[in-house]
C-alpha cells in the first residue's frame, strides 16, 4: 500500500476543468471506435477468424474466451 500526503481541500476543480472534460467525453462519443481488424493491422498482427476463439463472458474490460476445440 502506498499513501500521498496531498491536500484535498486546496484544490477543486474549476468550469474550465469540467468543460474540458465535458468537452473530451462528447469528441470520445463521436468518435467510432477501430474494427478488430484495424486494431490488428495497426499492431502488426494476423487477424483472427471467427473460428479462433469465442467470447462467452464479460466482466469490465476482461472478456473469457472459449478455445474452438471444446
Amino acid at each position: 500500500m502506498v499513501r500521498l500526503a496531498v491536500d484535498t481541500s486546496a484544490s477543486r476543480p474549476s468550469g474550465d476543468d469540467l468543460e474540458a472534460l465535458a468537452d473530451a467525453v462528447r469528441e470520445a462519443a463521436r468518435t467510432p471506435p477501430p474494427s478488430s481488424e484495424d486494431l490488428a493491422e495497426s499492431a502488426g498482427r494476423p487477424v483472427r477468424d471467427a473460428t479462433s476463439a469465442m467470447e462467452v463472458a464479460r466482466r469490465g474490460h476482461l472478456r473469457i474466451l472459449r478455445s474452438p476445440e471444446q
